[in-house]
């Protein structure tokens, strides 16, 4: 969260209002979600929007470093999933994956229901 914070001012600084707005904004998002005391489970189409957030945020910070792509089936989007267990798995699979990649990486999330994977590639 520091980071991101860090990353705000910087691109304040710097003028670049659209990029502040998308990154407070996500930012927003993920607070409002990590901090509501509601349900220990969400729909699993809420559970994507909080990912989506979280790499929005993570694309910004590593522009020529991380590409992403999620793919779920829609017929899934309405079951129930624990809350926050997703963002953790992308997390480190940035921090494992792609963070010291000297070129760009691409993280893809990938539910269909024949498959289910996340995958970096390097």
């Amino acid at each position: 969260m520091y980071n991101t914070l860090d990353s705000i001012i910087w691109m304040a600084e710097g003028k670049k209002y659209e990029d502040v707005v998308l990154m407070t904004a996500s930012l927003a998002r993920l607070l409002r979600q990590s901090i509501s005391n509601e349900d220990e489970t969400v729909l699993i189409g809420q559970e994507i929007q909080y990912v989506k957030s979280y790499l929005t945020i993570q694309k910004m910070r590593y522009k020529d470093k991380l590409e992403f792509e999620i793919q779920v089936d829609p017929s899934i989007m309405s079951a129930h999933i624990v809350k926050l267990v997703l963002q953790p798995i992308v997390e480190n699979a940035i921090y494992h994956g792609l963070k010291y990649k000297e070129t760009k990486g691409m993280l893809t999330v990938n539910r269909i229901p024949e498959r289910s994977e996340m995958q970096c590639s390097r």
